[in-house]
Parts: C-alpha cells; sequence; structure tokens
C-alpha cells in the first residue's frame, strides 16, 4: 500500500508496508489488550506500552528514547501504527519453554515469544568445588545424577522436543540434595515451582510453562486426594505431551513446552508416601536417587561455609563445568538404554533399593483409583457404574496386571478399596444401588 509523498522528515510516507515495517522490526501490536509490545535495546527485553506512549516514542520523545528511528510529526505515525496494527498483530505476549523468539502460531492463536531461551555461558574452566562434591557423592547416584544433567542440558539447550524422567532426590536433611539443585539451575537457567499446578491448586499455569526448568526443593507431603492427579500432571510433562496454558482473564492455548524436571523431598518427616508408585506405567519415568550421606564441608573448601558464598563459587565454576559436562563426561554403560521403550528417554532408569520397598508399599486404595481414572480416560466418560467384577476384568487385561495381584484373587479385596475410597474421597467414587452380586459403584472423572 503506498502513501503520499510529503517530503517531509526522515520517513517516507510514499514507503509501502514492508518498509514501513523494516524501519521498527520487533514491534507487535496485541489485540486483546490494544497495547504495543516494543524492544529494550539495552538489555534484550521489551516493553509493554499503551496507545499514548508508542506515539511518544514514535515522536521522539527523549525521555524514553527506545526507537533509533522517529518521525518528525504525528502525521508520519499514522501510517506506522496502522500497518503494525494490521500486519504485527499478536493475541498473546508470553515466553515459553523451548520456543525461539518470533511468533508461533498455535492452535489458531497467535503467540509472541519476545525473548526465547538463551542457555548459560559455555566454556572451559576450572570447577574445582563441584569435581570435590561429585567425587563426594555415593558413586551411584554421582553416576545417575551426572548422567540425568547431561541429557537435560542437552535436551533444553537445543530445544529438543523428546522424553526425558523426572528426577526426584530423596533424603533426610543435610545430605546435599538442595546443593545438587542449585547446580542443576545453574546449567538449565530460569525455573518455577510446579507444586500448586501439578496439585490442581490452581487453574492458571502459564508460568509454570514458560520455565525450562520445573524444581521443587523440599517439596511437601502430597495430599491423598490429589496424589494421582499430581503424578498424572507431572508424566504429561515428561512424555511432552500438549499442555494447555491458561492465563488469568485471556484465552488460553495449546503448547508443548520443552523441560526438565527436578524434586527433592525430606525423608526426615516421613515424606515416603508422596513418591511416584513403582509400577511399569511410572518406573520408567522416573530417576529417583536416595542421598542419605551427610554433607560436610569439602577438603581444599572449607571456606565455603555459607549459602551466599557457595551460590558466587557456582556461578564462577558453571561455565567450566558445562564445557566438561556436554563435551567430555561420558554416560557410564549401565545406564544406557535397555530396551526399545527407554531409547526415547536416552537413559536406563534408576531407582534405589531402599526407596523401592517404601515405593511399593502406596496405598492400595490409590493404586485401584489409577485404574479406574486410566479406564475412563481410554473410553472418555465422565461416570462409570461398574460392579467390582467389572473392575477385577478391567484390571485382567491392562499390560502390567502383575502390579495389581492382590486384586485378581478376589472381588471382596476390591470391594474394600472401593469402600476406602467412597469414604475418603466421596467427589470420585460413591456407592450405588446393592444387586445380587454385590453393589454398584459410581466413578466420577477427575
Amino acid at each position: 500500500m503506498k502513501k503520499e509523498d510529503k517530503g517531509q522528515g526522515k520517513l517516507k510516507i510514499s514507503a509501502s508496508d514492508d518498509e514501513l515495517l523494516a524501519q521498527y522490526p520487533d514491534i507487535y501490536y496485541i489485540t486483546s489488550t490494544g497495547k504495543f509490545v516494543v524492544p529494550k535495546k539495552e538489555d534484550g527485553g521489551y516493553l509493554v506500552v499503551n496507545r499514548t506512549t508508542f506515539m511518544d516514542l514514535l515522536l521522539g520523545d527523549p525521555n524514553l528514547g527506545l526507537l533509533e528511528k522517529v518521525p518528525y510529526s504525528q502525521k508520519e505515525c499514522k501510517p506506522i501504527i496502522a500497518v503494525i496494527v494490521r500486519k504485527r498483530s499478536v493475541d498473546i505476549v508470553c515466553n515459553i519453554a523451548g520456543y525461539k523468539r518470533g511468533v508461533h502460531d498455535l492452535s489458531g492463536v497467535k503467540v509472541l515469544v519476545p525473548q526465547g531461551y538463551t542457555p548459560p555461558p559455555i566454556r572451559k574452566g576450572e570447577f574445582g568445588f563441584l569435581h570435590a562434591f561429585f567425587s563426594w557423592m555415593a558413586p551411584e547416584n554421582r553416576d545417575a545424577s551426572l548422567s540425568w544433567l547431561k541429557m537435560a542440558v542437552d535436551k533444553i539447550h537445543n530445544s529438543k522436543k523428546r522424553h526425558l524422567q523426572a528426577l526426584h532426590l530423596i533424603g533426610p536433611a543435610g545430605t546435599g540434595k538442595s546443593l545438587l539443585l542449585a547446580v542443576i539451575k545453574g546449567c538449565i537457567g530460569a525455573s518455577a515451582n510446579p507444586y500448586e499446578a501439578f496439585a490442581g491448586k490452581t487453574e492458571f499455569n502459564s508460568e509454570i510453562l514458560t520455565s525450562p526448568l520445573l524444581l521443587m526443593d523440599d517439596m511437601p507431603n502430597i495430599e491423598k486426594h490429589r496424589y494421582s492427579q499430581f503424578y498424572n500432571n507431572m508424566k504429561h510433562v515428561i512424555m511432552a505431551d500438549e499442555k494447555r496454558c491458561r492465563f488469568l482473564y485471556q484465552d488460553g492455548f495449546t503448547v508443548s513446552p520443552i523441560q526438565a524436571i527436578a524434586v527433592s523431598m525430606n525423608t526426615s518427616n516421613g515424606n515416603w508416601m508422596s513418591l511416584p508408585t513403582y509400577e511399569n506405567a511410572m518406573r520408567d519415568k522416573f530417576m529417583v536417587l536416595l542421598l542419605d550421606k551427610c554433607y560436610t564441608k569439602l577438603p581444599g573448601f572449607e571456606h565455603l561455609n555459607d549459602k551466599d558464598v557457595i551460590a558466587e563459587q557456582l556461578v564462577k565454576e558453571m561455565p567450566g563445568f558445562l564445557y566438561w559436562l556436554i563435551h567430555e563426561y561420558e554416560i557410564p554403560e549401565h545406564l544406557l538404554p535397555k530396551c526399545a521403550a527407554e531409547q526415547r528417554y536416552g537413559l536406563h532408569s534408576f531407582w534405589n533399593e531402599e526407596v523401592i520397598e517404601h515405593c511399593s508399599e502406596t496405598s492400595q486404595a490409590d493404586k485401584l483409583l489409577e485404574v479406574i481414572d486410566a479406564y475412563m480416560e481410554a473410553n472418555s466418560r465422565e461416570q462409570w457404574n461398574f460392579m467390582a467384577e467389572n473392575l477385577r476384568q478391567v484390571i485382567q487385561f491392562r499390560p502390567n496386571k502383575e502390579d495389581y495381584k492382590d486384586f485378581l484373587s478376589s472381588t471382596r479385596v476390591i470391594g474394600q478399596q472401593l469402600r476406602e475410597l467412597a469414604q475418603e474421597r466421596p467427589t470420585r467414587i460413591k456407592r450405588g444401588r446393592r444387586k445380587e452380586s454385590g453393589y454398584e459403584w459410581v466413578a466420577f472423572a477427575k
């Protein structure tokens, strides 16, 4: 579209739309708010401004001074604004984990990713403290944590849409769990705590979908009625499934963020029941390490006796450690994939033996509810009326039925667990009318 050339100012009003836009790169109009996105030259960030402030920018307000090229009059501003509104409109401005800078069409929603992901600096260098820390760890924990971290760094730094197990660090206080999480955060970058979203305590999850690292340090006990939902949500992230991104006061959109999950749990307060279940459907999706060796000051680094001092040391050593991890560290053979199913992760799943024993003690009622949820989801049911024998038959045809062998021997065991579920979770399981063969049960979708 051509404009009449009046010969005023630096801007050629006769310029085409593309020529006008070329003079003002990376400026967008948000249709939902009527505001403009303007890049900040000094730090690579951006500002969201209203129309009046944007006009001041175009007029060259010296107090703002964000734009290098400015016209001389308001008359010259109008065609620029009109073209930006017409050709640079987006619906939402949001950074998404693993997405590059620019505009992405996500399920018909135009999403502007203004910054994108920038990996931490990487270069050859010394990392004496980190070398001492990993040398101090038990060999099995050192191998598993370094191997997982290498795969996580490769996935996040290179924006690879692939699966990766969640890392669970289990152990009493003072065993180095928080320090290891700090190392992981230093290797990946921005993090968010997904506990509220995973547990279903908030409908808005936009914050966690923008962070490449989902990190929970000293995770609280999971409420019993939220256990299944919590780990189902975590499994969606592990499997790189699409998630609905929900904003407060804005429409949502579907996205597949590129993320890694790392969690620490303090077993000093008996937090064992918040662990994932050790069954076929879940065991390959986690790396679970038991850290039970009391952390002490490392030889040669006794002066690092404060969290802030240690944090400064990590910042100094991180570039060199990352270079070594990426270019020199090799994953041990015993942690390489052992079957075709593990190839998608790139790692063999590792669980500490003591952790397996505790995970096997997971509530039978919770395990039964997982079967019910899986059946209802697979058959797109909001409600299921069934007898205990119907549920036993569903378990009989599950690929991992050996994990539910207690339920296969008798419907009486199933009935006992259903009664427990009806008492503890009345919104999910309800006892119906009595029939000749027993009670009918009603399950409701979560």
